[in-house]
Protein backbone atom coordinates (compact mmCIF):
# COMPACT_ATOMS: atom_id res chain seq x y z
CA UNK A 1 0.00 0.00 0.00
CA UNK A 2 0.95 3.12 -0.73
CA UNK A 3 1.40 6.58 2.01
CA UNK A 4 -0.71 8.79 0.44
CA UNK A 5 0.02 11.69 2.87
CA UNK A 6 3.48 11.37 2.76
CA UNK A 7 3.76 11.18 -0.98
CA UNK A 8 2.05 14.90 -0.73
CA UNK A 9 4.76 15.93 1.07
CA UNK A 10 7.58 14.57 -0.48
CA UNK A 11 6.73 13.93 -4.12
CA UNK A 12 8.66 11.51 -5.87
CA UNK A 13 11.14 12.48 -8.84
CA UNK A 14 9.18 10.89 -11.09
CA UNK A 15 5.92 9.12 -12.66
CA UNK A 16 4.56 6.98 -9.74
CA UNK A 17 2.51 3.56 -11.11
CA UNK A 18 0.52 1.62 -9.02
CA UNK A 19 2.47 -1.54 -10.47
CA UNK A 20 4.43 -2.12 -13.62
CA UNK A 21 1.28 -1.87 -15.82
CA UNK A 22 0.99 1.73 -15.46
CA UNK A 23 -2.67 1.62 -15.24
CA UNK A 24 -3.22 3.49 -12.15
CA UNK A 25 -0.94 6.73 -12.36
CA UNK A 26 -0.56 7.51 -8.45
CA UNK A 27 2.00 10.53 -8.29
CA UNK A 28 3.59 13.13 -10.40
CA UNK A 29 6.78 14.84 -9.59
CA UNK A 30 6.35 18.46 -8.93
CA UNK A 31 8.70 19.58 -11.35
CA UNK A 32 6.90 18.91 -14.59
CA UNK A 33 6.10 22.02 -16.99
CA UNK A 34 4.29 23.40 -19.67
CA UNK A 35 2.50 20.35 -21.71
CA UNK A 36 2.76 17.01 -20.33
CA UNK A 37 0.89 13.51 -22.25
CA UNK A 38 -0.06 11.55 -19.66
CA UNK A 39 1.16 7.66 -21.27
CA UNK A 40 -1.99 5.83 -22.79
CA UNK A 41 -1.40 3.15 -20.36
CA UNK A 42 -3.12 4.60 -17.60
CA UNK A 43 -6.50 4.47 -16.74
CA UNK A 44 -6.25 5.64 -13.75
CA UNK A 45 -5.27 9.20 -12.53
CA UNK A 46 -5.64 9.21 -8.25
CA UNK A 47 -6.10 11.58 -5.63
CA UNK A 48 -3.74 14.14 -5.73
CA UNK A 49 -1.88 12.75 -8.41
CA UNK A 50 -0.51 16.34 -9.96
CA UNK A 51 -1.03 18.24 -6.98
CA UNK A 52 0.61 21.22 -6.95
CA UNK A 53 2.29 20.56 -10.81
CA UNK A 54 2.11 24.38 -10.14
CA UNK A 55 4.08 24.78 -13.87
CA UNK A 56 1.94 22.64 -15.54
CA UNK A 57 0.09 24.48 -18.37
CA UNK A 58 -1.57 22.07 -20.96
CA UNK A 59 -2.03 18.30 -19.84
CA UNK A 60 -3.44 15.68 -22.74
CA UNK A 61 -5.34 12.68 -21.31
CA UNK A 62 -5.12 9.29 -22.38
CA UNK A 63 -7.70 7.60 -24.84
CA UNK A 64 -8.72 4.66 -21.91
CA UNK A 65 -9.24 7.23 -19.15
CA UNK A 66 -11.66 6.07 -17.28
CA UNK A 67 -11.69 7.88 -13.50
CA UNK A 68 -9.62 10.60 -12.29
CA UNK A 69 -9.72 11.02 -8.29
CA UNK A 70 -10.50 13.70 -6.30
CA UNK A 71 -8.01 16.48 -6.12
CA UNK A 72 -5.77 14.80 -8.87
CA UNK A 73 -5.22 18.64 -10.49
CA UNK A 74 -5.23 20.67 -6.98
CA UNK A 75 -3.27 23.83 -7.31
CA UNK A 76 -2.17 23.43 -10.79
CA UNK A 77 -2.37 26.94 -11.30
CA UNK A 78 -1.01 27.61 -14.43
CA UNK A 79 -3.27 25.13 -16.49
CA UNK A 80 -4.65 26.57 -19.31
CA UNK A 81 -5.45 23.58 -21.46
CA UNK A 82 -7.06 19.98 -20.66
CA UNK A 83 -7.06 17.87 -23.86
CA UNK A 84 -9.02 14.27 -23.76
CA UNK A 85 -8.55 11.45 -26.06
CA UNK A 86 -11.60 9.55 -25.46
CA UNK A 87 -14.64 9.56 -24.07
CA UNK A 88 -15.59 11.58 -20.94
CA UNK A 89 -14.24 9.61 -17.97
CA UNK A 90 -16.13 9.16 -14.67
CA UNK A 91 -15.72 11.59 -11.83
CA UNK A 92 -15.20 14.61 -14.25
CA UNK A 93 -16.74 16.81 -11.52
CA UNK A 94 -13.58 16.42 -10.00
CA UNK A 95 -11.35 17.81 -12.38
CA UNK A 96 -13.91 20.71 -12.80
CA UNK A 97 -12.98 21.68 -8.75
CA UNK A 98 -9.36 21.73 -9.17
CA UNK A 99 -9.02 23.56 -12.86
CA UNK A 100 -8.16 27.40 -12.60
CA UNK A 101 -11.37 29.52 -14.08
CA UNK A 102 -9.88 30.05 -17.35
CA UNK A 103 -8.97 26.47 -18.12
CA UNK A 104 -10.41 25.54 -21.21
CA UNK A 105 -11.44 21.40 -21.89
CA UNK A 106 -10.75 19.73 -25.39
CA UNK A 107 -12.37 16.40 -26.76
CA UNK A 108 -12.15 14.75 -29.99
CA UNK A 109 -14.86 14.75 -32.61
CA UNK A 110 -15.44 11.45 -32.63
CA UNK A 111 -16.90 11.45 -28.80
CA UNK A 112 -18.86 15.06 -29.09
CA UNK A 113 -22.29 13.35 -28.55
CA UNK A 114 -20.86 12.30 -25.36
CA UNK A 115 -19.14 15.20 -24.06
CA UNK A 116 -22.04 17.48 -25.30
CA UNK A 117 -23.76 15.91 -23.08
CA UNK A 118 -21.74 17.38 -20.02
CA UNK A 119 -21.86 20.81 -21.63
CA UNK A 120 -24.34 21.91 -19.01
CA UNK A 121 -22.95 20.50 -16.06
CA UNK A 122 -19.46 21.94 -17.22
CA UNK A 123 -18.13 25.55 -15.96
CA UNK A 124 -15.30 25.43 -17.89
CA UNK A 125 -15.01 25.77 -21.83
CA UNK A 126 -15.71 22.65 -23.95
CA UNK A 127 -14.36 23.10 -27.17
CA UNK A 128 -13.77 20.55 -29.81
CA UNK A 129 -9.91 19.50 -30.40
CA UNK A 130 -8.24 21.39 -32.78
Amino acid sequence: AFDVPSMIENPPKELLYESAAQKVLIRAPLTLKGTFSIPESVISIQEFAFERCTELTHVILPTNLKTIGQGAFMGCKALTAVTFKGPPPKDIEYLEGDLPKDCSLFYPSEHETAWQALAEELTHPLKPNP
